[in-house]
């Protein structure tokens, strides 16, 4: 698993609107998406997993998926 920008992703927390979660899910139809507890429920409830941030890294690890997308 190669995650990239690490740094820059958690630098600037970006708030992901619903629209933009779904236009990400057209792109990346194989991509598991992965969500902090905080988020809006509208984001939510498109959740594959929701967890803290170890347990969205230990997911992504465990999992078969090479995609992913984190709200």
């Amino acid at each position: 698993m190669e995650i990239k920008n690490w740094k820059e992703m958690y630098s600037k927390p970006k708030e992901v609107s619903e629209k933009e979660l779904i236009k990400l899910s057209v792109r990346y139809p194989e991509a598991k998406l992965l969500a902090h507890p905080e988020c809006d429920e509208n984001i939510l409830k498109h959740a594959d997993h929701i967890g803290s941030t170890t347990s969205i890294i230990n997911f992504a690890k465990d999992s078969e998926k090479t995609q992913f997308i984190i709200a």
